[in-house]
């Protein structure tokens, strides 16, 4: 949406509420696609650099401060352990006709008050200073199907990949996305640190992550696996403890976790093997 172009009059008017990285990726596509937009936070800073990035700022709230006319929907984009409380405050406040929509993948709608509530789940990763254009994120959505038709033409104008939120072992996707993001991410900060003591730039495992992650999807990851525990390279894992031992002692535990867990996938003699459930 260009900074002269106005909110599209037809659409459903939704309150945004928070400021922090989903916040802003949520409000700059939403703004793009001409809805009708309020921002809501309670830090007041965060909420104007929130409104300052947007090519056309639009109206704020102070967070005690109610809008005079509900909104049609009202989204909750803040940390999961205020999602329910948020939701008892503003359906307290606007009452029954504003749809609810929380953006967390651990919490089920029913933590919002009401009939009137939905999911709509990013599955990316959001940090601040970070722009995420939304066109590609999947968002999996959830709730009754009266909630669904609501927030999801909405969702639709956001990305193209709009899809059911799993009705079977729905937290397994959160977690998912913990191991491939949060994991991943936490491991590259050990392995910068490993390499601040050889005095080389974090830039130089740039192409080693880059292909890790392209083989990912092009082969199965029991192939694409590689590296001295799976070969079963005895002498390179002890030098290997060793150093840790010494100079990372903390990074002990986990070395030996995840190498011990890629020893027992690779071993076809290890009747305890990880398997995939069944369904």
């Amino acid at each position: 949406m260009s900074a002269n172009s106005s909110p599209n009059t037809d659409a459903p008017h939704i309150l945004l509420v928070g400021a922090g990285a989903l916040a802003h990726s949520l409000a700059h596509a939403l703004q793009a696609a001409n809805y009708a937009l309020t921002l809501q936070a309670r830090n007041p800073e965060q909420l104007k650099e929130l409104a300052a990035s947007l090519p056309a700022a639009p109206p704020q709230l102070a967070w005690e401060e109610m809008l005079p006319k509900a909104p049609s929907i009202i989204w909750l984009a803040v940390k999961d352990d205020a999602v329910a409380e948020l939701g008892a405050q503003f359906r307290q406040a606007y009452g029954d006709g504003p749809l609810l929509v929380h953006s967390s993948g651990a919490l089920p709608e029913s933590v919002l008050p009401g009939a009137q509530v939905a999911v709509a789940y990013p599955f990316q990763t959001f940090s601040k200073g970070r722009s995420v254009r939304l066109e590609q994120v999947p968002f999996f959505l959830r709730g009754e199907e009266a909630a669904l038709k609501q927030i999801r033409p909405v969702v639709a104008d956001l990305t193209h990949q709009v899809l059911p939120f799993p009705s079977e072992h729905p937290l397994a996707l959160h977690l998912s996305g913990v191991l491939a993001n949060n994991f991943v991410t936490l491991l590259a900060r050990e392995a910068f640190r490993l390499l601040h003591y050889s005095h080389l730039p974090p830039e130089v495992l740039r192409p080693l992550m880059e292909e890790t992650v392209a083989k990912i999807f092009e082969l199965p990851p029991d192939q694409a696996q590689s590296g001295p525990a799976k070969r079963g390279d005895q002498p390179t894992l002890e030098n290997h403890l060793e150093w840790l031992g010494k100079n990372l002692p903390e990074l002990l535990p986990l070395y030996q976790l995840l190498t011990e867990h890629i020893a027992r996938l690779h071993d076809p003699q290890d009747p305890h093997q990880p398997q995939h459930p069944t369904t």
